[in-house]
């Protein structure tokens, strides 16, 4: 029987979902959603997309398409993780120096004058850089800003400056040593420093085209909106008694690294994916396996269980079970909220963004893609497989590189153990002999394989057992 075969009688216990369009549909328009955009990938793999609604209401032609830019807000943040990262590889910076080390002004907490402030602590939220009001005077402007990142840190973390303000601008406690959510203020802090170190471009957004957008081939995403046609960008709206308005317009801010990406959500999962997958997608790679590890690693345990550096780790994502990493993206608790995650366990991705909606919306949307995506992936075992021939579940699952297969015969048979890729291709032979009765274990390296998901097949006479095992870098 061909692999093929074989693989399509595994698939046969599987659910079928039915695609999620009604159900998004049915949220738009019970929420008074204006416009939104999503897609859910299983590894690099597009399995849905759909857009909704309309991107401005004050011209004819606006509805969402795939093309349309959507503001991501927060979703922002691991861009500039992404970019000081690149910079740490080739060893042009340190998570550890002092963010002074690299600026041109002196970024300092009146409170602890004497303890630097760390990249790591500001991209993981624990470096007592406070944001107590979301918008300055003047902060949010109509159009592009005139600062550049490393300005605007000068204005707010340095005294003197515009916004600088000695008790609103920075908590009581010591740098590393408590933990508080900055919305969007101190990532600034990041991207002026990646402004002073880039071997590019002192500007920020050319820095990022050129070594995260481009090689991805993200066509259309900029922090600035001069480099985007706002006629394919979906106006921020805010809705209150059934009236739509934008009171900024297609909105920049100087703090622009933190908040202002404008991008549709299949840009996104270029590089979303590129990062799920362990820094490579699409033949290009932005980052080192070894750099998303240590992104993905949970920085201050003892302050806040959910940050690895930029990225927010998600357990049991929204009642699922799953765990998740990404982030979520809401601008002045009015305009849209958005979400770009991706689950390792079941190498799938979902982003979901609007220019106005709320938190339960996005969040139920997104459960429902990701619950699609693993009915239509998911492979079950046998369940009519005899009692007498056990295949345990591989440990560790997912992993890494290398897991154990387990498996017990109650008698003397010839075994076969063979390893499929999900498209039913014979990938590894990685038991082929007569063996004994009793407990039997075997290696399945996955060293030289892409990350995804894999079948193992135990036949042992006339008895078969099947398994799922997810190879995740």
């Amino acid at each position: 029987m061909r692999a093929s075969a074989v693989f399509a009688m595994l698939l046969t216990a599987a659910v079928a979902a039915d695609p999620p369009d009604a159900y998004v549909d049915s949220i738009c328009q019970a929420n008074n959603v204006a416009g939104l955009s999503a897609c859910a990938f299983y590894g690099d793999s597009l399995l849905w997309s759909g857009t909704y609604g309309c991107k401005n209401f004050s011209y004819a032609d606006s509805m969402v398409n795939e093309e349309t830019l959507f503001y991501l807000w927060s979703v922002t943040k691991p861009f500039n993780a992404i970019a000081f990262m690149q910079l740490w590889e080739d060893g042009l910076v340190d998570l550890d120096a002092d963010v002074n080390d690299y600026l041109p002004c002196s970024v300092r907490n009146p409170n602890f004058p004497d303890t630097p402030i760390t990249p790591r602590m500001v991209l993981c939220h624990t470096s007592s850089l406070r944001a107590a009001e979301l918008l300055l005077p003047g902060e949010l402007e109509a159009g592009d800003t005139t600062y550049t990142n490393t300005e605007y840190v000068q204005e707010v973390y340095v005294p003197g400056g515009l916004w600088y303000d000695p008790v609103a601008n920075f908590h009581t406690w010591e740098p590393g040593t408590g933990f508080a959510y900055n919305q969007h203020r101190a990532q600034a802090v990041i991207a002026a420093i990646v402004e002073q170190v880039s071997p590019y471009s002192a500007i920020y957004d050319l820095h990022c085209r050129e070594y995260i957008f481009d090689p991805l081939g993200m066509e259309d995403p900029s922090y600035l909106i001069e480099s985007v046609d706002t006629m394919n960008v979906a106006l921020p709206y805010q809705y209150s008694h059934g009236v739509y308005s934008t009171p900024y317009g297609y909105p920049s801010a100087a703090n622009y690294a933190g908040w202002m990406l404008k991008a549709s959500p299949m840009d996104l999962s270029r590089a979303l994916i590129a990062f799920m997958l362990g820094g490579e997608a699409y033949g290009v790679r932005i980052l080192d396996d070894a750099t998303v590890d240590t992104i993905m690693k949970v920085q201050y345990p003892d302050l806040n269980a959910d940050w690895g550096l930029g990225w927010r780790k998600e357990e049991n994502f929204w009642g699922s079970g799953r765990t998740v990493w990404g982030h979520w993206g809401n601008s002045m608790a009015t305009f849209g909220f958005n979400g770009m995650f991706f689950c390792p366990e079941e190498n799938s991705a979902v982003i979901v963004v609007q220019n106005y909606g709320s938190p339960s919306n996005c969040k139920n949307i997104m459960n429902v893609l990701f619950d699609y995506v693993a009915d239509q992936t998911w492979i079950e075992g046998d369940p009519v497989m005899p009692a007498w021939v056990t295949l345990h579940q591989p440990c560790p699952n997912p992993f890494p590189v290398s897991t154990t297969v387990s498996f017990e015969l109650p008698q003397a048979a010839d075994v076969r153990l063979d390893v499929y890729d999900f498209s039913g291709r014979l990938v590894e032979t990685l038991v082929d002999q007569s063996m004994t009765a009793g407990e039997h274990s075997v290696v399945f390296d996955g060293s030289g394989m892409p990350s995804g998901v894999y079948l193992l097949r135990l036949q042992s006479g006339s008895g078969v057992a099947t398994a799922r095992v997810v190879l995740v870098r």
